[in-house]
This record gives structure tokens, sequence and C-alpha cells, in this order.
């Protein structure tokens, strides 16, 4: 071989390299951004892949169901009387919220159904708020509102 063949052929190994090197670095800096969360804590990939679990699901013909918390409150007030001055706990606490909703077919993008709603508590003494709202009854049990349970399995049957 000859010394230009040589270093032509050098010259091809180090293009190769150089645009290896440069790809290797655009691949680490697309899972670097890939990795970096958002404001509220989310990934960029778990936001790629939900979003495309949603689009097959919606392409496929489920519905979706928008949900928006737009207000959350809450309230307090205190009741003195006789049974408080022999003890009994003078706080009562409430909670309300006010959400919408909107239904979307997903095979037309159809708005099936649209609303908004409000519920409140009510106030309760505040030594009854956690056995009425906060306390689980179990593994896979959520406690729901007014002491309904609802039991939450991956079995679709």
């Amino acid at each position: 071989m000859r010394k230009a063949e040589c270093n032509e052929i050098s010259g091809l190994y180090t293009k190769t390299g150089d645009a290896y090197s440069a790809a290797q670095k655009r691949f680490d800096d697309l899972l670097e951004s890939l990795a970096k969360s958002d404001k509220d804590g989310v990934p960029a990939a778990e936001l790629v892949m939900t979003q495309k679990a949603v689009s097959d699901a919606l392409k496929s013909g489920s519905y979706a169901l928008f949900l928006r918390l737009n207000l959350s409150a809450g309230g307090y007030y205190t009741k003195k009387n006789l049974w408080t001055f022999f003890g009994s706990l003078p706080f009562y606490v409430s909670g309300g919220a006010i959400a919408s909703f909107v239904a979307v077919d997903g095979a037309s993008g159809d708005v099936r159904a649209a609303g908004q709603f409000q519920v409140h508590s009510g106030y309760y003494p505040v030594d009854e708020v956690e056995a009425r709202f906060l306390m689980p009854t179990g593994p896979g049990e959520t406690s729901g509102s007014h002491g309904h349970t609802s039991v939450e399995t991956d079995d679709p049957t």
C-alpha cells in the first residue's frame, strides 16, 4: 500500500469515528432530556409513554374522561357549650370541591358529555374526620366519602 492510500483510509476512519462520536453525543443528550423532570417532577419519558398509551386507546375506540379540579376549599368553626366545657372538642371542619369533566369518544373525537359538579362534606367534629375520610380499611382498599369503601383490583371480572 502506498502512503497516500493509507492516509486516505486513515482520514475515512477519522471521519467515521467523529460521526460516531457525534451520534453518541446526540443519543446521550436525548436520554438525558427524557430523564429530566418537568416542574411537577414527572420525567419527559413518562409523559411520552403516557401520551402514546392514551393515543392508542383512543384510536381503538375507547372513551376518554378528562377531569379538572377547579376549586377546593375548607372551613372550620368552634362551638362552645356545656359539653365543650367538660372536655368535648369544640372544633368542626368541612371541605368541598368543584370539578368539571368532559367525556370524549376516542374514535370520532366527539364530546359525549360535559359538565361541572360540586361536593361539600358538611361539618364534622375534628376527632371524627380521620375515621370518616382518611383511613384505608385494608390492602388495596381506599376509604371513600362518608365511610363508603371501594376495592381496587387488577382483575377485570
